[in-house]
């Protein structure tokens, strides 16, 4: 059996992938060719919603995350009106499709029911791909729920994200991999809430993306206040960012000598990917 999950979809670096709205318009070809296809997919992004409307869909309302590319209808171009709802289009009437899966404050509800998640990894953005993974699992595989909750919740890293290493002091350093603004977005927003230090390490390969002006598009702002440092390759960009943010911060591109210098009980070290990679391969 296929099945396709579609969680959501933003803009990558500007010199990597196609635009948003050509690659909604080439998912929903795939679904109106295929209208059977079973598709589990996010009620609450709208280039997903308008992408997997014709085909035969279990809808997961994951709440409103990153908007910042649907701020228009993907059917006709209007701007959406956004509520705690979800969204609705003046124009052509789209709107966020019923779902009977809705995730909120860390936990899966459907008919009253609520399952909470308890995950090991970090972050709102885990747990909406957990949810979507609790359903596809459970409602199109037939996995008990307990089974499919116990090996979601037994997962503590992926490919070396969110691994936790030691400096010679002892502290503990948390490493995360962003890797567009919708991503860089939804790691500040969990690391702001943390008390921790934080390095911010940019590199500016092909896998990266090779212009970093895409750092205009993150809210650095979020980190204010807090002990912070530029690192990476481009670790004069990041500077840049953060005195226009109002962000104190030291230089130093060695991620780990960064979290060195840095004060604080635990650090949490944001890496593009070249960086993250880099620093995967000399902890795993």
């Amino acid at each position: 059996m296929e099945l396709l999950v579609l969680g959501n979809l933003s803009r990558d670096q500007l010199d990597r992938f196609g635009e948003v709205t050509s690659v909604a318009e080439r998912w929903r070809a795939v679904a109106e060719a295929h209208p059977g296809l079973r598709v589990v997919a996010n009620a609450a992004d709208p280039h997903v919603a308008h992408a997997a409307a014709p085909a035969a869909t279990t809808w997961v309302d994951l709440g409103a995350g990153w908007r910042g590319d649907a701020a228009t209808c993907p059917g006709c171009g209007a701007l959406l009106d956004w509520s705690a709802d979800g969204f609705t289009c003046p124009g052509c009437g789209f709107a966020r499709p019923e779902s009977p899966y809705r995730l909120h404050d860390g936990a899966l509800s459907r008919d009253g029911e609520v399952v909470p998640l308890d995950l090991a990894l970090p972050g709102r953005w885990n747990r909406a791909n957990a949810a979507l993974a609790l359903v596809a699992a459970v409602e199109h595989f037939g996995v008990p729920l307990d089974t499919a909750l116990g090996a979601i919740r037994d997962v503590e890293t992926v490919a070396g994200r969110y691994r936790t290493v030691r400096l010679p002091d002892g502290r503990p350093v948390r490493i995360y991999l962003a890797k567009n603004p919708a991503g860089w977005t939804e790691v500040l927003e969990h690391v702001a809430r943390r008390d921790s230090a934080v390095v911010v390490a940019v590199n500016a390969h092909v896998a990266d993306g090779k212009d970093p002006s895409w750092l205009w598009d993150v809210p650095y702002e979020l980190l204010r206040g807090r002990a912070v440092a530029a690192a990476g390759e481009r670790a004069l960009d990041v500077a840049v960012r953060f005195r226009y943010a109002e962000v104190d911060h030291l230089l130093e591109p060695h991620p780990m000598r960064a979290a060195e210098r840095l004060a604080g009980d635990e650090v949490d070290v944001v890496a593009s990917y070249t960086q993250f990679l880099a620093l995967h391969r000399r902890f795993g």
